[in-house]
């Protein structure tokens, strides 16, 4: 597996403290990646295997988790 080590920022949009732990847990739980840090507006993630296409993913992801925290159905 080629490693390609990166930290990043990862944008949020959830406006709740239980909306960014499920978002920056969801990160985690991808294999090879660990948020690290939040910031106001943003996760630091660090990835093993960075491509900058998973950042629509991590959109998509952000998306889906803001759209629980409001009561949307997916």
């Amino acid at each position: 597996m080629p490693i390609r080590q990166n930290l990043f920022d990862v944008p949020y949009t959830q406006t709740s403290d239980l909306g960014q732990v499920i978002f920056a847990n969801s990160i985690t739980l991808t294999p090879g990646t660990l948020t690290i840090e939040t910031e106001a507006g943003d996760f630091l993630v660090h990835a093993l295997s960075y491509d900058p296409d998973d950042m629509a993913a991590l959109a998509d992801m952000d998306r889906r988790v803001t759209e629980i925290e409001d009561g949307v159905n997916i």
